[in-house]
This record gives structure tokens, C-alpha cells and sequence, in this order.
């Protein structure tokens, strides 16, 4: 019988990593790439109607 892989967890920190420190440029990458997260599932959700 074949097995599923687990599920990765749906949230994860993206502001902690070890070593770096969270800069400007850092905290408004994370920002643009969680709102084009954000359009891309919208629009494909759009499609899907």
C-alpha cells in the first residue's frame, strides 16, 4: 500500500531565520512576494468560477 507524503505545515515564519536580521529591503521583499501570492491564487480562483 502506498503512503501519501505528509502535508507540508500551511504557515511558516518567514521573518525568522537564524542568522540574518530582518531589514527594510528584507520586510518589503516578503511583502511584494505575499502579495503577488495573494493575486496569483486570486485570479486562479477567478478562472476556476
Amino acid at each position: 500500500m502506498n503512503r501519501l507524503p505528509l502535508p507540508s505545515p500551511p504557515c511558516r515564519s518567514v521573518f525568522q531565520k537564524s542568522g540574518t536580521s530582518l531589514t527594510s529591503e528584507r520586510y518589503t521583499k516578503i511583502w511584494i512576494q505575499l502579495i503577488n501570492q495573494m493575486e496569483r491564487s486570486n485570479s486562479i480562483a477567478a478562472g476556476l468560477q
